[in-house]
């Protein structure tokens, strides 16, 4: 492939959309998994949720309704075409994901302070909720100031946080199917699963992966950043759902 011209163009974009699907069909999949939670007596399925029951029955139930709306919702908001063709959707779809994640991020973090799985997954889940709730507070902030591409990059990470649902199971099977002992691994990977997520949003962040477009700018990403700051008021960049509005330089 080269990476100059019109063609790198098109495969950049070819290449955000390729994982743009990827994440999506991997949130609906793990959805429609954790819907079963609902569907089925959770007594029977869901063995580690019985304390919750007796103690955060509310904040329990308000998890498991709103995680498979949450990690779908979150998805499709990402979709490139979505604010420019139905701005409405795009903007009342983020105003109801962000007020879901702020209300459920306070129900788990009350049901993390009361796991028994071990101090680690207590530490784990506290520590995500807090960052989940504050990185969607920002967001929200960073729109209501009208600073959207602040705002998209706190987006992006919250969503990278909502994610953790779908990279967890993965890296747990991933684990047991390399020989790791289930007992051992559960509980480091429980309190850490938010870490890989965060650090590789920020390097999609700090690379303008959603905003470059071209392969040479996203290679040469913080040139292309401080060109793109620059730029802002007489050349938006229209790429993703992420995109940069005009008018929005400020720094975080």
């Amino acid at each position: 492939m080269q990476f100059f011209g019109g063609r790198a163009m098109v495969e950049l974009r070819r290449f955000r959309k390729s994982l743009w699907l990827l994440m999506t069909l991997s949130a609906i999949s793990v959805a429609i998994l954790n819907s079963r939670f609902i569907l089925v007596d959770i007594h029977t399925i869901f063995h580690r949720a019985i304390d919750h029951l007796e103690n955060e029955k509310f904040e329990l139930y308000l998890h498991l309704f709103t995680a498979p709306v949450l990690l779908v919702g979150g998805a499709l908001l990402f979709f490139d075409r979505l604010p420019q063709r139905f701005p409405t959707v795009h903007r009342w779809g983020g105003r109801a994901y962000i007020l879901t994640v702020l209300v459920t991020s306070i129900a788990t973090l009350k049901m993390s302070l009361n796991e028994t799985e071990g101090p680690l997954t207590v530490f784990g889940f506290a520590v995500l909720s807090v960052l989940w709730f504050v990185t969607a507070a920002l967001a929200w902030l960073r729109a209501v100031q009208g600073r959207y591409a602040r705002h998209a990059e706190w987006m992006i990470r919250n969503y990278a946080l909502t994610l953790t649902n779908v990279t967890f199971r993965a890296e747990l099977h991933l684990s047991l199917w390399l020989g790791a002992d289930f007992d051992l691994i559960y509980e480091p990977l429980r309190s850490l699963q938010f870490v890989p997520n965060l650090l590789f949003a920020e390097l999609l962040i700090q690379t303008a992966f959603f905003t470059s477009p071209n392969w040479r700018d996203l290679l040469r990403s913080h040139a292309y950043r401080r060109r793109r700051d620059r730029q802002l008021t007489s050349q938006p960049v229209r790429e993703f759902s992420v995109q940069i509005p005009p008018g929005d330089s400020s720094s975080p």
